[in-house]
């Protein structure tokens, strides 16, 4: 291990030591810790935008897993828009745009989850289910 890894790991604890600094800093500690309110907030705001385009689709009540590391099984509440339509069409269509948008399959439908999705990323994830749509 040579200085500029201590710093870097010295740099990233530091953010640590006062929650509220790492909520700001770290945008995934952000998005994980926003309330289901806010997440719910962000899905309405982008399913009303593409049922402007056309695109037909709901905001759903989901469950997202945070994943590896410190929480393997940890599953945070959250909200997700259910797309109308054939999920396989949506899921092919979406991964080969740029962006690349993955989402899950679900009781036939593909969802988005806005747990990991920031409000300045909403109108991109728009732009891009309404391309992968025409």
């Amino acid at each position: 291990v040579d200085k500029l890894t201590l710093a870097a790991l010295e740099a990233t604890l530091a953010l640590y030591r006062d929650p509220a600094v790492a909520r700001r800093e770290i945008p995934a500690l952000a998005l994980l810790g926003a309330p289901l309110r806010t997440v719910r907030a962000r899905a309405e705001r982008a399913s009303a935008l593409l049922r402007q385009g056309g695109v037909g689709c709901e905001v759903v009540d989901s469950v997202g897993s945070v994943g590896a590391g410190a929480f393997p099984t940890k599953q945070l509440p959250s909200a997700a828009i259910a797309l109308e339509g054939n999920a396989e069409r949506w899921s092919v269509a979406l991964r080969a745009g740029a962006p690349a948008v993955v989402g899950r399959v679900h009781d036939g439908r593909l969802l988005l989850d806005f747990r990991a999705i920031a409000d300045s990323m909403v109108e991109t994830l728009v732009s891009a289910v309404r391309a992968a749509h025409d």
